[in-house]
């Protein structure tokens, strides 16, 4: 999903058609809207980071060649938070050690899972986030609460945040958790 599509659904929940015409038409030269967008992508970032760092990472696969078996966090095209693991080519998981500027695993090729921090997107982008791990509706929610905090209609903020906070949880709660019934004898 592109982030662009995250400001649209933001945009209609928030009532601001000058931002959706702004967006849905390119030659559009409205620049006293250009400040509301630029707000709404300043919160669809702020909240894909928050929601990246402390709910659902962003996880990829990149294969990386290394240099003496080491693989330097430089090298990954994204910002490593955590490294998931590490394998070869037909799926093996490799032993490997984590160290503060690299990861040490002893082949020349391998593939590396980690989770990352998100970049800042431009309003085209692709983010990291599929539709089916988290909506653009529920990333929509976060970034109205953002934005009506910026505009200080708190009220209204705390509606939003509310319902992002409600939505976060239907999608983070564990899918397999049963409690035991008791046996009374």
């Amino acid at each position: 999903m592109l982030i662009k599509d995250i400001i649209l659904v933001a945009s209609s929940l928030l009532n601001r058609q000058d931002v959706k015409v702004y967006l849905e038409e390119e030659n559009v030269k409205d620049y006293s809207t250009l400040n509301s967008v630029n707000n709404l992508l300043q919160c669809a970032n702020l909240v894909i980071n928050e929601l990246a760092c402390t709910y659902i990472p962003m996880v990829k696969t990149e294969k990386v060649k290394t240099e003496d078996g080491k693989i330097y966090y430089s090298a990954l095209t994204e910002t490593p938070l955590e490294i998931k693991d590490v394998f070869d080519d037909y799926g093996n998981s490799l032993l490997y050690i984590v160290h503060h500027e690299y990861v040490d695993v002893g082949l020349n090729e391998v593939n590396v899972e980690y989770k990352y921090l998100p970049t800042n997107y431009s309003i085209n982008e692709k983010i990291g986030y599929e539709e089916r791990q988290v909506s653009a509706r529920v990333l929509a929610y976060g970034v109205c609460s953002e934005f009506l905090l910026m505009e200080k209609a708190f009220d209204e903020s705390v509606m939003w945040h509310e319902r992002y906070m409600q939505e976060l949880s239907l999608i983070c709660t564990p899918k397999n958790a049963k409690i035991k019934g008791r046996f009374f004898c």
